[in-house]
């Protein structure tokens, strides 16, 4: 597998929120953002935020849609790594050396610019 393939991808698509009506997310406690991965040096630099509803989003908070990807090359340590029988952890391990970042990684970001809310987050990215 690791001679033939050279990309993978993994996509989800969650809803925008409104950038006309953005409130600071009370539900963003900061429990819940550490749950899904935030440090507590992190949680000091950014208030999260979700639409409040307006005319422009139909009072839904949300409008538009985002992309969230996880994009793995295979570099020669991932394709090392392949080779080895290497579990997950270890595979990752190798794609942290080409700047990869998780869906989750890319998902928290968006929430630390005021692209999505917590809840928007939790449905698209966490499993229970």
């Amino acid at each position: 597998i690791s001679a033939a393939l050279s990309l993978v991808v993994a996509q989800r698509l969650a809803r925008k929120n409104c950038q006309n009506c953005l409130v600071p997310d009370d539900s963003a406690t900061p429990e819940a953002l550490k749950y899904i991965g935030f440090t507590e040096e992190e949680l000091q630099t950014f208030q999260p935020r979700k639409g409040g509803g307006c005319a422009a989003c139909e009072g839904s908070g949300y409008k538009g849609r985002q992309g969230i990807y996880e994009v793995l090359r295979v570099t020669p340590q991932v394709e090392e790594a392949i080779l080895k029988q290497a579990q997950a952890p270890e595979i990752l391990e190798a794609a942290r050396y080409d700047n990869f970042l998780t869906m989750q990684e890319v998902g928290r970001d968006y929430i630390r610019d005021g692209v999505l809310c917590l809840e928007e987050f939790t449905r698209v990215l966490v499993v229970s």
